[in-house]
């Protein structure tokens, strides 16, 4: 019974979750040509490459969580820091390297370069919400998953009908980052009721801004060499802010690589 209660509020949510995937697509399709919706599509295809953290980042989180979440003393704190240095740094390094990367890709994709950073913030949203949401999980609340779903497509959807005339393309991209971060403030509100994970939330706020601040960058700045430098220095300033966590990191490196 328990577990019924449970599972059944994730079907209305797996509508919910490709609703608000989908949402993007369809006012593309009513409102722009194909070409636009290849160049956001293929560009979003390339955002995704940072859920290459998230694969390997699951199989350690989720059995580690619940068998430790009942003892933990602090540890929680650390995984979540080390996850938001980590989704930072490698997400910068991606909008760093993204004129490389276009420039391999071929000239029809380049038009997603402006954008491109935007998409970014899809998956680095969704996997902080997996560690800040585990309360969720944790208090067996399926229910108000609900809830986050339900906030981001709304954001979604007024968001692209009102930035697709101004912003065209770019537009959709940022409305998509803004519907994802609805989706990870709504689900860390309600995940740290039941269980906390974060000690401070400066971590949070410093990856979603400096994510943005070179989605931006790479928007309005048109001169390849001043975007170029204007998005390493937030990428540097980014190593510094994390230095500590980059530190712990390479400690944990060395001991994993000595044991094996």
């Amino acid at each position: 019974n328990e577990l019924f209660k449970y599972a059944l509020p994730l079907i209305p949510v797996s509508v919910l979750m490709w609703a608000n995937s989908s949402i993007p697509q369809l006012v593309m399709q009513r409102t722009m040509d194909y070409y636009s919706i290849g160049i956001f599509t293929s560009a979003m295809a390339l955002a995704n490459m940072i859920l290459i953290i998230q694969s390997g980042f699951n199989t350690f989180w989720v059995p580690y969580a619940y068998e430790n979440y009942k003892t933990q003393t602090g540890q929680f704190f650390k995984v979540y820091r080390y996850l938001m240095c980590a989704l930072t740094i490698f997400a910068l390094v991606l909008v760093c390297s993204q004129d490389l990367i276009f420039l391999l890709l071929g000239a029809k994709y380049r038009a997603a370069k402006a954008f491109f950073p935007f998409l970014i913030m899809g998956p680095v949203c969704y996997i902080a919400g997996e560690v800040a949401g585990i309360g969720i999980d944790i208090s067996k609340k399926s229910f108000y998953k609900l809830y986050v779903f339900l906030a981001s497509i709304t954001v979604n959807l007024i968001c692209c009908v009102l930035l697709r005339i101004p912003l065209g393309v770019a537009g959709i991209a940022l409305s998509t980052s803004l519907a994802a971060i609805t989706s990870l403030v709504v689900t860390t509100l309600i995940g740290e009721r039941y269980y906390k994970v974060i000690s401070n939330y400066k971590y949070l706020i410093f990856c979603l801004v400096s994510i943005l601040a070179c989605a931006f960058i790479t928007l309005k700045v048109s001169d390849q060499t001043m975007r170029s430098l204007l998005n390493i220095s937030v990428l540097l300033i980014s190593v510094f802010f994390f230095r500590q966590e980059i530190k712990e990191l390479l400690v944990v490196a060395r001991s994993f690589i000595k044991r094996s």
